[in-house]
């Protein structure tokens, strides 16, 4: 029975571990590339085009992102970071929230929709969902997970 158990919170761990993984790679591969010339165009300054990754835990991570998405009001953030680059800007953010994943789930399916976001793909595996979206120049994935005490709730997206 405990190696059940054990095994069980081994498969729980395994998918936060990949859905964190999943999301850093996501915001962290924003496309940054910068297309040039080199016969006929001299070389641009690229100490201004970099992308710059911040900490916006000190501040109100809503603020991140489009005022018509949707924020499920149980749930409390736990982590956000932020970047910018040539190409554009991205936020993420982690909420925990002792509601059950179907819920948030379901709320995000509906919500998103009367926001006139589009959902692309949605996936479940288990107590993980997955989200993606889009609306106007913004796009993005949900990830909601169940671990043992609490729901995890990921999103990260790019604007």
């Amino acid at each position: 029975m405990t190696f059940f158990r054990n095994l069980k919170s081994k498969k729980t761990l395994f998918f936060i571990a990949t859905f964190f993984i999943i999301t850093a790679i996501f915001v962290f591969s924003l496309p940054k590339r910068y297309k040039e010339n080199q016969d006929s165009k001299p070389k641009p300054d690229l100490l201004n085009q970099n992308e710059v990754a911040e900490d916006i835990n000190e501040g109100d991570p809503l603020s991140s992102i489009p005022q018509d998405f949707p924020v499920y009001n149980n749930a409390s953030v736990s982590g956000s970071s932020k970047s910018s680059g040539i190409e554009g800007s991205g936020v993420s953010i982690i909420w925990e929230s002792s509601d059950d994943s179907e819920k948030i789930h379901s709320f995000y399916r509906d919500e998103l929709d009367k926001n006139g976001w589009e959902i692309v793909k949605d996936e479940r595996v288990g107590n993980f969902y997955s989200l993606s979206f889009k609306k106007d120049s913004a796009s993005g994935f949900l990830g909601i997970t169940k671990s043992l005490k609490k729901t995890i709730l990921s999103v990260t997206m790019r604007y």
